[in-house]
């Protein structure tokens, strides 16, 4: 199989963040790379060029 980067984007409502966040690292993603052909998953997160 072809190697391939998935890079998905998202902005949350600061309201819900805490709850979207566990749903994504406790659900979402561990559901994502038992799926064929997942290797792995990794979150990142960008902060403001002030280093915020």
């Amino acid at each position: 199989m072809t190697p391939h980067l998935l890079i998905v984007t998202a902005t949350v409502d600061s309201q819900v963040e805490d709850a979207w966040n566990r749903w994504y690292d406790e659900t979402h993603l561990p559901e994502i790379v038992a799926c064929p052909g997942f290797r792995s998953g990794q979150r990142y997160v960008t902060t403001a060029p002030d280093g915020s």
